[in-house]
C-alpha cells in the first residue's frame, strides 16, 4: 500500500487534444506513484492511503468507458483502504468522478472544476483545492502544461502540503490518436521532480526545456514526414524549399528558446542539421553543421563516427571545411 499525502489536479484541453495531471508533495517522488495519464482513456490520480488493487481497479473502470461517480464509489466501497483513500479520475470525454475517503489527513476535499478536478489531503488548509480548481479555470487561453503549474503554484500559495514540499510531477499526452497504444509521440510532457528544495520551481524549468524540445522535435519531424533522402525521388513533395522553410522556422523558434535556458544547445544545432542533410538540403546542413564544428571540435569526431554507420552515409556527401 502507498501512502502519498499531496494535492494534485487532472485536467483536459479538448481544442488542443490534450488531458493531463500534475502533483506536488512533501513525499518523495509523488511524480511517479500518484498520477497515471494514457491516450484514448484518462487521467486519474491516487492518494492518501491506496493499495495497488484500487488503483488498477480504478484504470480498468477508465478503460472501461462506464466512468461515473456511483462506479467509483462501488469500487472503493470493496476495498478495506476505502475511507482513506483519494481518487479521482477523468475519461477522454471529460466525465469525472472523484472521492475523497473520511479518513483522509485533514484537511482534505477535492473541488470538480470547469474541466478539472483538484484534490489533496494532509494539507494546510481548507481552501486548497479550491483555490487550485478556480486557479485552473481563470487561467483559459494558455496552454494545458502552464495551467497544471499555475494551479499546483496557487496551491503552494495556500501552505499546500502541510509537512513542506519535496517532489512534483507533470504528465500531459494526445487526448486522442489513432496510433498504436503507447506510441511515444502521444506522449507531450513527462516531467518529475522526485527530490528537491524548490519543486514546482525546478518542474516549471524542466517544462520550458521540454517545450522547447517539442517545437525541436517538431521541426525534424516535418522534415522526416514530408522529404526523403536523395535516393527517393518520388517520395519528395513538389516544393521541398517549403517544407524546409516551415520546419526551420520551428527549429529557429526552438533555439531561441533553448539559448534562454542553457549554454549546451550545440547538440540542437547538430541533430537538426543531420536531418536536414537526410532531406537533401545539402548546401543548407553544410552551413548549420560548420557551426557547431567550428566552435567544438568534439563534434567533428561525431560526424566521423556518423559517416562511417551505413544509416548515416548521406552524410558523406557533405562538403566541409577542414
Amino acid at each position: 500500500m502507498s501512502a502519498n499525502f499531496t494535492y494534485s489536479i487532472i485536467a483536459i484541453d479538448k481544442e488542443r487534444n490534450e488531458i493531463g495531471a500534475a502533483v506536488q508533495s512533501h513525499a518523495f517522488c509523488a511524480g511517479l506513484s500518484v498520477p497515471w495519464v494514457q491516450t484514448n482513456i484518462g487521467a486519474l490520480v491516487t492518494q492518501a492511503s491506496v493499495t495497488p488493487e484500487l488503483r488498477a481497479a480504478a484504470i480498468e473502470l477508465l478503460e472501461s468507458g462506464d466512468l461515473t461517480q456511483h462506479n467509483l464509489e462501488n469500487i472503493v466501497a470493496k476495498h478495506l483502504t476505502g475511507a482513506e483513500t483519494q481518487i479521482a479520475l477523468m475519461d477522454v470525454s471529460g466525465n469525472i468522478a472523484a472521492y475523497t475517503g473520511h479518513d483522509c489527513l485533514a484537511f482534505a476535499g477535492h473541488y470538480i472544476g470547469d474541466s478539472c478536478s483538484a484534490q489533496g489531503n494532509l494539507l494546510a488548509q481548507d481552501q486548497v483545492w479550491r483555490a487550485m480548481g478556480e486557479a485552473y479555470s481563470d487561467s483559459q487561453g494558455k496552454d494545458l502544461g502552464e495551467r497544471l503549474l499555475v494551479a499546483l503554484d496557487i496551491a503552494q500559495d495556500c501552505s499546500g502540503d502541510f509537512r513542506g514540499k519535496r517532489s512534483a510531477g507533470l504528465r500531459i499526452v494526445q487526448l486522442k490518436s489513432e496510433s498504436k497504444p503507447g506510441r511515444y509521440t502521444d506522449s507531450i510532457h513527462d516531467l518529475r521532480v522526485d527530490d528537491h528544495a524548490e519543486p514546482l520551481i525546478e518542474l516549471r524549468r524542466l517544462y520550458k526545456i521540454s517545450c522547447a524540445s517539442r517545437k525541436w522535435y517538431n521541426a525534424m519531424e516535418i522534415l522526416t514526414v514530408n522529404a526523403s533522402p536523395e535516393d527517393q525521388q518520388d517520395s519528395r513533395p513538389a516544393d521541398l524549399n517549403a517544407v524546409y522553410n516551415q520546419s526551420l522556422t520551428l527549429y529557429q523558434q526552438a533555439l531561441t528558446d533553448f539559448n534562454l535556458l542553457s549554454k549546451d544547445t550545440e547538440w540542437v544545432q547538430f541533430w537538426y542539421a543531420v536531418q536536414v542533410a537526410k532531406s537533401g538540403k545539402l548546401a543548407e546542413a553544410e552551413k548549420l553543421i560548420s557551426k557547431v564544428l567550428k566552435h567544438n571540435s568534439r563534434y567533428i569526431e561525431l560526424l566521423n563516427r556518423l559517416q562511417k554507420n551505413n544509416s548515416y552515409q548521406y552524410l558523406n556527401k557533405l562538403k566541409l571545411p577542414n
